[in-house]
């Protein structure tokens, strides 16, 4: 739904992870500095707040306020550490692991080649759902342009 900490378009915050680390190979990874880039995408990306509402009020659950729905959008550190935790134990990621005051995190992730190919795998599977979604919006245009004419 719209209401999760995930950028629009993806399923989790492994994808993200997965995404990310892959776009950005040469850059140093940790659990902490992920978090703060996760939280930026979120600001910085348009609102569904309207859009998530409306998914609420079909399944009968009460709508939120700006302020309940920037709260459910902010990452919190355990929810990506535990996505970081998920890359490591599928074997898509390797790091060091670390710890400061507010528990253990991970530096140093790289995805392994088979984290590549995950990531790769869900890039694709992305677009699929993409292209799908617009031929079925192009076909439903058409549908109304025909009905329109006759």
């Amino acid at each position: 739904m719209y209401d999760r900490p995930v950028p629009a378009g993806l399923g989790s915050i492994e994808d993200w992870l997965l995404q990310y680390i892959y776009d950005h190979p040469n850059d140093k990874h940790l659990t902490i500095s992920l978090l703060q880039i996760l939280d930026q995408v979120l600001k910085d990306e348009p609102s569904q707040l309207e859009e998530c509402n409306r998914l609420r009020k079909i399944m009968s659950a009460p709508a939120l306020s700006a302020e309940e729905y920037a709260a459910h959008r902010k990452p919190e550190r355990s929810a990506v550490q535990r996505a970081v935790e998920t890359l490591i134990r599928e074997g898509w990621a390797n790091g060091k692991r670390n710890s400061d005051g507010e528990g253990v995190f991970f530096e140093g992730l790289n995805l392994t080649g088979k984290g590549e190919r995950e990531a790769l795998n869900r890039a694709r599977d992305k677009e699929k759902r993409e292209a799908v979604n617009v031929s079925v919006l192009m076909d439903v245009a058409e549908a109304i342009r025909a009905k329109r004419q006759s």
